[in-house]
This record gives C-alpha cells, structure tokens and sequence, in this order.
C-alpha cells in the first residue's frame, strides 16, 4: 500500500486540471528529494509530463500532438506543394 504522502500527492495532481504545472517547490510540506523522486515516478507513469529540470505538467495523452524537441517525419503540406 502506498504511504500517505504519495497519496496526497498523487490525489493532488489527479485533481487538477490539464495545463496545471507542478514544481518540486509546489508541495513545500515535504521534503525536496523525496518530492523530486515522487515526481519523476508520475512522470514514468504517465501522469505528468517533465518540461523542465524539477517543473512537471499534467497534459493530455494526446498522440498526435508532438512533444518539445520532437520532428515530424511526414509534415503536414500546404498550398498543394
């Protein structure tokens, strides 16, 4: 069983809405590493998304969105050309 404060830190982000940033300093109750660690394991699992070094975002799954950084092998054509 998960212990408490992943508990309440997960409930947190579930709650929230899409486009919400979290920063390790969003949840200041906590220690800074233990928060860290939490939050590259929601990001494992797919509840968030890292944007940043210690900044998270919960985004849609979207897959046809790209993410940052990424090409798209088969852009999309404009004007006929």
């Amino acid at each position: 069983m998960e212990n408490a404060v992943v508990q309440q830190i997960r409930k947190r982000i579930t709650r929230s809405k899409f486009g919400e940033i979290f920063f390790v300093s969003s949840f200041p109750q906590y220690d800074v590493e233990y928060v860290t660690k939490l939050l590259a394991i929601f990001e494992k699992e797919g509840l968030i998304t890292r944007i940043a070094k210690g900044v998270y975002v919960k985004a849609r799954n979207d897959t046809s969105l790209l993410r940052l950084g990424e090409t798209d092998a088969n852009p999309i054509r404009r004007n006929g050309s």
